[in-house]
């Protein structure tokens, strides 16, 4: 069994700049929710510095739905041996604020006035036409407020 089956498991990495992609894009991290990556982009062989580092290190997070709804990373804290972190942001929020157009499947059974909608198809599997009722409303809302689609 691998780390993808606990997705809010805390994963921090620590090394150089280039190795920033291969960590975060790793098979084993597909549904993890809470990575971090400290970089430094030192020439030393190490890649890490600690001590008498003048340029810092930088804090990227792994975001599941920051490339047009897609997991993807994003630049997320600054961290000097002087000043400590820059933003001071959390590092591992637990709610979702934007799944970024992120497209969402729904499987419902029509149960007016919970659900309703139209076939568009015998085909399974296939679009259908929501019509008002009220998850259809509640999902619409939430869809708004979390951006996807």
């Amino acid at each position: 069994m691998g780390i993808h089956v606990w997705p809010r498991t805390r994963i921090i990495g620590i090394g150089h700049f280039s190795q920033l992609e291969e960590f975060f894009l790793h098979k084993s991290l597909r549904n993890t929710q809470h990575a971090l990556f400290i970089a430094s982009s030192s020439n030393e062989t190490k890649g890490i510095c600690m001590d008498g580092c003048d340029e810092g290190m930088k804090v990227y997070r792994r975001c599941l739905y920051c490339n047009s709804g897609t997991a993807g990373i994003e630049p997320w804290d600054m961290w000097h041996p002087s000043t400590g972190f820059l933003r001071g942001r959390h590092f591992f929020p637990e709610e979702y604020e934007d799944m970024m157009g992120h497209k969402i499947r729904v499987t419902a059974k029509s149960l007016f006035p919970f659900v309703e909608y139209i076939l568009t198809s015998d085909v399974v599997g296939e679009r259908v036409i929501p019509l008002d009722s009220l998850d259809v409303r509640m999902l619409n809302t939430i869809a708004r407020i979390l951006n996807f689609t």
